[in-house]
């Protein structure tokens, strides 16, 4: 065992933990949020921890601070990678990829948002970079430059109909509800209770082909099962919900 080596774990409900001597013994760190799905550090030491439903949060002396870094708005980190010129990427599940060039003194958003994007990978150096990123349905996404890092492509046009589970679900007592179409028309999102009583009407519009997705807030509703449902030209989807309280 490599005593020298210091190991930093993120956890789904005990935060980060620490080892300073190879895995010797563990502490955790006072993230102030204890469900961290990712984390990654880039070559001058400053990490990153990615939480699932608070955000992303940073800290430059080894973990004993942590702030939350409010320009990625996104609140489900899914994945973190840095490349080899400490280049950050940020995946949300809804907000999109988000990029730091500066190794994490600031960020902007570099598309594909509502696309789900749950894992992403990049390589880089100073004439080009390749960004990958994996979606929650299955898709592979690529950005190639030659002019070093650009904006991901998020002009993404579905081929199919899809109404995606709510995330997250329980929920308690707001989710969001994402459906892509592939053809523009006027579209229905509509929430019934067990009873086949509507509730809610979260949208009812033209859209354009694309994916889209609407944030539902039962707050005032009671605990239990709902049916959310996707009408259009040539769609109509259901799916269940739980609302926990």
């Amino acid at each position: 065992m490599n005593f020298d080596i210091q190991l930093f774990v993120a956890t789904l409900g005990g935060g980060v933990c620490f080892s300073p001597d190879g895995g010797a013994s563990w502490s955790t760190l006072d993230l102030g949020y204890n469900f961290v799905w990712s984390i990654a550090s880039t070559s001058t030491g400053t990490l990153f921890a990615g939480t699932y439903g608070d955000g992303l949060y940073t800290s430059d002396d080894n973990g004993n601070n942590w702030y939350k870094v409010v320009e990625v708005t996104g609140s489900y980190i899914y994945d973190i990678t840095v490349d080899t010129e400490d280049n950050v990427y940020i995946s949300t599940l809804l907000g999109g990829v988000y990029v730091s060039t500066d190794g994490g003194d600031s960020f902007v958003n570099n598309g594909m948002g509502g696309v789900g994007v749950s894992s992403i990978m990049a390589t880089s150096n100073s004439e080009s970079s390749t960004l990958y990123a994996g979606t929650s349905n299955g898709q592979l996404y690529k950005k190639s430059s030659g002019d070093g890092i650009t904006s991901v492509n998020d002009e993404v046009t579905p081929k199919e109909f899809k109404l995606d589970q709510n995330y997250p679900n329980p929920f308690n007592p707001s989710t969001t509800i994402q459906f892509a179409v592939p053809k523009a028309g006027e579209y229905k999102v509509v929430v019934y209770n067990i009873l086949g009583q509507q509730v809610a009407e979260l949208l009812n519009t033209q859209l354009q082909p694309g994916v889209h997705k609407v944030q539902f807030d039962a707050a005032r509703l009671a605990s239990g099962i709902y049916i959310y449902q996707l009408t259009g030209d040539n769609v109509n989807f259901t799916k269940k919900m739980i609302l926990m309280k």
